[in-house]
């Protein structure tokens, strides 16, 4: 039976059936259209959405735009993979044609983290194009959502490194402190002095990444949710069998 809403018992149990719910607890006590309307990952609605060609395309072309402008200046392989898939769905160019520029933006992938990530992205809108039994937007979604979460993570590096340096500072005197505090205890373990600097260095290092892991998470989903508003513009609502 195909219905145009769902309440939220018949959604919750949609999603279970089908193996959404785990993932998606944020859903709970929504009904199917407003969790549509406000769901904040791309991937969720994939799960949910059946796409012609056109549409996987068009998404997958939007979402590798969001971050061509990141990529080194001078590198135009990712922006021209992009501009093939769209051609090729013009009809303006040959599948030939479309997969060398997919080609060419993968040679590039092992380069630094965010143009690689975005090489990754519009190769994989190339290849959305031509080849619509696989599902390229997943990959597409991820790498996109990567390449602007490290990017941030850069352009606000000036924000971010005190944050992170503090916190690595903190980690060090807490350390110092329970080494000043537990001098049996590290006595027991025969840990030297020389051992617990090595130790404390390692934690604030350790503290120092969460900070720049936690800010680059954070650019990550907001990347999604992006992407997200760009699905919903292109794909309506799904009536869903239960």
């Amino acid at each position: 039976m195909f219905t145009p809403n769902l309440t939220p018992e018949e959604f919750e149990a949609f999603l279970e059936k089908n193996h959404l719910f785990q993932d998606n607890k944020w859903t709970k006590g929504l009904d199917y259209t407003t969790a549509w309307n406000t769901c904040p990952n791309p991937h969720f609605l994939l799960a949910l959405a059946p796409l012609n060609l056109i549409e996987s395309t068009q998404i997958s072309c939007h979402w590798a735009r969001l971050v061509l402008h990141l990529a080194n200046a001078g590198e135009t392989k990712p922006r021209l993979a992009v501009e093939a898939a769209e051609f090729f769905l013009r009809g303006e160019i040959t599948e030939k044609e479309c997969q060398r520029a997919a080609d060419e933006a993968l040679d590039i992938t092992a380069s630094d983290k965010i143009t690689g990530n975005i090489a990754y992205c519009a190769a994989h809108a190339a290849m959305q194009a031509i080849t619509p039994y696989e599902n390229y937007l997943y990959r597409i979604s991820m790498s996109g959502a990567k390449a602007y979460g490290t990017f941030m993570v850069y352009k606000n590096n000036d924000f971010i490194e005190p944050i992170a340096h503090e916190a690595s500072a903190t980690t060090s005197r807490e350390h110092y402190n329970r080494f000043l505090n537990n001098r049996t205890e590290y006595d027991d373990y025969g840990i030297v002095r020389s051992n617990w600097m090595e130790i404390a260095d390692e934690a604030s290092e350790g503290a120092k990444m969460l900070v720049y892991d936690k800010y680059e998470s954070a650019y990550y989903l907001e990347m999604l949710k992006a992407q997200a508003g760009i699905l919903r513009l292109y794909v309506e609502q799904p009536a869903l069998k239960i």
